[in-house]
C-alpha cells in the first residue's frame, strides 16, 4: 500500500507536469517534436501499466477474500442474523465482515487512486492523442526504412532469401509518400561504415492499421526466432547477424505498446475496470 501512494503521486506529479506542458505549446507536427511524443507515449504507457497492476491487487485480494469467507460460529459472534448462509450469509461472510478496519480503508484507497488516475488520463486523451500516434509513426517508419537498410544490404551482397521477407515488411508497413517511390538502390548503396540509417519520411500524426500491426509484429518475431536462421554452407554465416536478431527483438518489445496507445479509450477502460467489486449490489438485491 505505501509503494502505491508512493507510485501514485510521483506518476501524477509527473504527469500533471506534463499536461500543463501540452496546454501551454501547440502541437507541431515536425520531427522536431519527435524525443517529446516519445516521452509522452512513455508516461502514457507508465500509466496504463500503473493502472493495469493496481487493479489486478485490488481484484486478486477482493477474490482471495471470497474463496476464504468468514466461518458460520464467527459470524454469529459478530452479530450476523444470516450465519447459516441464507439471505444475505453469503454477502455477510465473504465482504461484511470479512474485512478489518484498516483492510477495508487500504482497499477503498487503492480503488480512489485507481478512479482518480484513470480520470487524469481520460482527461489527457485528446491532448496526448497526436504525440502517441505521431510516435508510433515514426518507430514504425525508422524500424522499415532505416534500422532495416544494414540488414537489406547484407542480405543482397550475400544472395540470401531472406531479402524477400525483409522487402515485403519494408513495403508493408513503408510511407513513401504520395509523391515518392520505393527506393530500390538504398540498401544496395549502404555501406557499414554509414552507420545508422535515419529514416527521411513524410511526417504523419497516424498510426498502422491493427491488421498491419499485427501482421509486422508476426513477422519480425518469425525473422529473429534462432530456429528460422539458416546456414549454406559449414563455414558460412548465417542470414542475419547477432546485431540484426537484436534490433529485430528489441523492436518487437517495444512495439508491443502500440496497440494499446492506439486503443487509448479501451485501454484505459480495461486496466480501471472494477466491475466485480459490483457484488455487494447483488446480494443487497436479493433481500
Amino acid at each position: 500500500w505505501p509503494e502505491i501512494k508512493a507510485k501514485h503521486a510521483d506518476f501524477l506529479g509527473r504527469f500533471s507536469k506534463a499536461t500543463t506542458e501540452l496546454a501551454t505549446y501547440k502541437f507541431c507536427k515536425a520531427l522536431s517534436a519527435i524525443k517529446y511524443a516519445a516521452f509522452v507515449s512513455r508516461l502514457v504507457f507508465d500509466g496504463f501499466r500503473h493502472l493495469m497492476s493496481w487493479t489486478c491487487t485490488v481484484l486478486e485480494s477482493y477474490h482471495w477474500k471470497l474463496t476464504h469467507p468468514v466461518a458460520p460460529e464467527l459470524l454469529e459472534k459478530l452479530g450476523s442474523k444470516n450465519a447459516s448462509g441464507s439471505g444475505t450469509g453469503a454477502y455477510e461472510a465473504a465482504i461484511k465482515y470479512n474485512y478489518s478496519e484498516r483492510e477495508r480503508g487500504i482497499m477503498v484507497d487503492v480503488i480512489s487512486m485507481i478512479k482518480s488516475l484513470a480520470s487524469a488520463l481520460a482527461t489527457a486523451q485528446a491532448a496526448v492523442a497526436p504525440y502517441i500516434r505521431l510516435h508510433i509513426h515514426h518507430e514504425c517508419q525508422q524500424f522499415v526504412m532505416g534500422e532495416l537498410v544494414p540488414p537489406l544490404h547484407r542480405a543482397h551482397k550475400r544472395s540470401r532469401d531472406i531479402i524477400q521477407p525483409l522487402l515485403k515488411l519494408r513495403r508493408l508497413v513503408a510511407d513513401w509518400g504520395p509523391t515518392s517511390a520505393e527506393p530500390q538502390d538504398d540498401y544496395i548503396k549502404y555501406s557499414r561504415q554509414d552507420g545508422k540509417v535515419e529514416a527521411k519520411h513524410i511526417v504523419r500524426v497516424v498510426g498502422p492499421s491493427p491488421t498491419q500491426l499485427q501482421l509486422m509484429r508476426t513477422m519480425v518475431r518469425a525473422m529473429y526466432d534462432a530456429r528460422n536462421q539458416t546456414k549454406r554452407g559449414i563455414f558460412s554465416k548465417k542470414d542475419l547477424e547477432k546485431e540484426d536478431l537484436v534490433l529485430m527483438e528489441d523492436f518487437y518489445n517495444r512495439s508491443l505498446s502500440f496497440q494499446y496507445l492506439l486503443n487509448y479509450s479501451d485501454t484505459l477502460r480495461a486496466n480501471s475496470d472494477l466491475g466485480d467489486l459490483w457484488y455487494r449490489e447483488f446480494y443487497l438485491e436479493l433481500t
